[in-house]
Protein backbone atom coordinates (compact mmCIF):
# COMPACT_ATOMS: atom_id res chain seq x y z
CA UNK A 1 0.00 0.00 0.00
CA UNK A 2 2.77 2.49 1.02
CA UNK A 3 4.16 2.30 -2.53
CA UNK A 4 1.54 2.62 -4.18
CA UNK A 5 0.93 6.21 -2.24
CA UNK A 6 4.40 7.05 -2.33
CA UNK A 7 4.73 8.07 -5.71
CA UNK A 8 1.85 10.42 -5.56
CA UNK A 9 2.22 11.70 -1.81
CA UNK A 10 5.69 12.74 -2.81
CA UNK A 11 5.16 15.08 -5.25
CA UNK A 12 1.84 16.49 -3.52
CA UNK A 13 3.93 17.56 -0.78
CA UNK A 14 6.83 19.03 -2.60
CA UNK A 15 4.06 21.12 -4.96
CA UNK A 16 2.59 22.10 -1.25
CA UNK A 17 5.82 23.18 0.18
CA UNK A 18 6.98 25.05 -2.77
CA UNK A 19 3.85 26.82 -2.90
CA UNK A 20 4.39 28.55 0.69
CA UNK A 21 5.19 32.29 0.75
CA UNK A 22 7.82 31.61 3.21
CA UNK A 23 9.85 29.18 0.82
CA UNK A 24 9.31 30.41 -2.26
CA UNK A 25 10.98 33.95 -0.21
CA UNK A 26 13.71 31.92 0.50
CA UNK A 27 14.01 30.29 -2.71
CA UNK A 28 14.11 34.43 -4.36
CA UNK A 29 17.01 35.57 -1.71
CA UNK A 30 18.82 31.97 -2.66
CA UNK A 31 18.12 33.10 -6.80
CA UNK A 32 19.53 36.68 -5.60
CA UNK A 33 22.43 35.44 -4.30
CA UNK A 34 23.44 32.89 -6.73
CA UNK A 35 22.26 35.07 -9.68
CA UNK A 36 24.54 37.85 -7.97
CA UNK A 37 27.86 35.69 -7.66
CA UNK A 38 27.15 33.98 -11.31
CA UNK A 39 26.90 37.52 -13.16
CA UNK A 40 29.37 39.73 -10.28
CA UNK A 41 27.15 42.41 -9.65
CA UNK A 42 23.97 42.96 -7.79
CA UNK A 43 20.59 41.33 -8.95
CA UNK A 44 17.51 41.45 -7.12
CA UNK A 45 14.66 38.98 -7.10
CA UNK A 46 11.17 40.13 -6.30
CA UNK A 47 9.17 36.54 -5.55
CA UNK A 48 9.46 33.34 -7.05
CA UNK A 49 6.58 31.30 -8.20
CA UNK A 50 7.14 27.68 -9.15
CA UNK A 51 4.60 25.45 -10.87
CA UNK A 52 4.65 21.43 -10.07
CA UNK A 53 8.22 20.73 -11.32
CA UNK A 54 8.72 22.00 -14.81
CA UNK A 55 7.75 26.05 -14.64
CA UNK A 56 9.60 28.80 -12.63
CA UNK A 57 8.50 32.41 -13.17
CA UNK A 58 10.59 35.29 -11.37
CA UNK A 59 9.03 38.76 -10.84
CA UNK A 60 10.69 42.02 -10.57
CA UNK A 61 14.01 41.14 -11.33
CA UNK A 62 16.47 43.94 -11.51
CA UNK A 63 20.17 43.68 -12.57
CA UNK A 64 22.77 46.87 -11.63
CA UNK A 65 25.59 47.21 -13.76
CA UNK A 66 29.43 47.32 -11.52
CA UNK A 67 28.97 51.27 -11.42
CA UNK A 68 25.93 50.48 -9.19
CA UNK A 69 23.03 51.84 -12.33
CA UNK A 70 20.10 49.78 -13.19
CA UNK A 71 21.21 47.79 -16.54
CA UNK A 72 18.43 45.77 -16.71
CA UNK A 73 15.12 45.27 -15.23
CA UNK A 74 12.12 42.58 -15.81
CA UNK A 75 8.72 42.05 -14.91
CA UNK A 76 7.91 38.48 -15.21
CA UNK A 77 10.78 36.06 -16.40
CA UNK A 78 9.57 32.65 -17.03
CA UNK A 79 11.16 29.58 -17.74
CA UNK A 80 9.92 25.94 -18.77
CA UNK A 81 12.59 23.07 -17.17
CA UNK A 82 13.44 19.90 -18.15
CA UNK A 83 14.02 18.70 -14.43
CA UNK A 84 14.62 15.10 -14.79
CA UNK A 85 17.16 15.61 -17.62
CA UNK A 86 18.95 17.81 -16.07
CA UNK A 87 19.34 15.50 -12.49
CA UNK A 88 20.07 12.56 -14.67
CA UNK A 89 22.17 13.87 -17.40
CA UNK A 90 23.58 16.88 -15.77
CA UNK A 91 22.29 18.95 -18.76
CA UNK A 92 19.67 21.65 -18.31
CA UNK A 93 17.51 22.37 -20.94
CA UNK A 94 15.05 25.06 -20.91
CA UNK A 95 12.57 24.13 -23.18
CA UNK A 96 11.20 27.97 -23.23
CA UNK A 97 11.85 31.41 -21.61
CA UNK A 98 9.56 34.35 -21.60
CA UNK A 99 10.68 37.38 -20.40
CA UNK A 100 8.23 40.73 -20.10
CA UNK A 101 8.10 43.95 -19.49
CA UNK A 102 11.92 44.15 -19.90
CA UNK A 103 13.93 47.19 -19.81
CA UNK A 104 17.08 47.33 -20.89
CA UNK A 105 19.85 50.23 -20.23
CA UNK A 106 22.92 49.89 -22.47
CA UNK A 107 25.92 52.78 -22.37
CA UNK A 108 29.06 53.58 -22.61
CA UNK A 109 30.71 56.75 -21.01
CA UNK A 110 32.79 57.55 -24.56
CA UNK A 111 33.03 55.92 -27.39
CA UNK A 112 36.09 53.83 -26.71
CA UNK A 113 35.05 52.42 -23.76
CA UNK A 114 32.83 49.20 -23.21
CA UNK A 115 29.70 48.85 -22.89
CA UNK A 116 28.24 48.83 -18.85
CA UNK A 117 27.61 45.19 -19.16
CA UNK A 118 30.69 44.28 -20.21
CA UNK A 119 31.88 42.81 -17.22
CA UNK A 120 28.29 40.65 -16.93
CA UNK A 121 29.26 39.48 -20.54
CA UNK A 122 32.70 38.21 -20.12
CA UNK A 123 31.79 36.21 -16.90
CA UNK A 124 30.16 34.12 -19.87
CA UNK A 125 33.48 33.56 -21.49
CA UNK A 126 34.81 30.31 -20.93
CA UNK A 127 38.09 29.65 -20.18
CA UNK A 128 39.95 26.65 -22.15
CA UNK A 129 41.90 25.35 -19.33
CA UNK A 130 39.16 25.05 -16.90
CA UNK A 131 38.28 21.86 -18.23
CA UNK A 132 34.56 20.46 -18.90
CA UNK A 133 31.62 22.26 -17.67
CA UNK A 134 29.35 20.93 -14.98
CA UNK A 135 26.41 21.23 -16.67
CA UNK A 136 25.65 22.16 -20.61
CA UNK A 137 22.41 24.57 -21.00
CA UNK A 138 19.90 24.64 -23.95
CA UNK A 139 17.27 27.06 -24.43
CA UNK A 140 14.60 26.02 -27.32
CA UNK A 141 12.75 28.73 -27.24
CA UNK A 142 12.82 32.86 -26.50
CA UNK A 143 9.94 35.02 -25.96
CA UNK A 144 10.37 38.69 -25.40
CA UNK A 145 7.14 41.11 -25.35
CA UNK A 146 6.49 44.73 -24.20
CA UNK A 147 10.28 45.56 -23.67
CA UNK A 148 12.48 48.08 -24.50
CA UNK A 149 16.17 49.37 -25.50
CA UNK A 150 17.91 52.22 -24.52
CA UNK A 151 21.59 53.05 -25.59
CA UNK A 152 23.46 56.14 -25.23
CA UNK A 153 27.10 57.36 -24.92
CA UNK A 154 26.92 59.56 -22.77
CA UNK A 155 29.86 62.24 -23.46
CA UNK A 156 28.38 62.37 -27.07
CA UNK A 157 26.33 65.46 -28.08
CA UNK A 158 22.22 64.77 -27.89
CA UNK A 159 21.12 63.57 -32.03
CA UNK A 160 18.87 65.89 -33.70
CA UNK A 161 15.51 64.55 -33.42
Amino acid sequence: MIILVLPVAVPLILYVALSLPSVQGSIARTAEKELTGLLGTEVSVGSVSIAPFNRVVLSDVGVKDPRGETALQIGHLGAGIKLFEGLWNRRIVITYVEIIDLDLNLYRQSRQTPLNIQPIIDRFKKDEDNGPSKFDLAVNLLVIRRSGLTYDVRDAAPADS
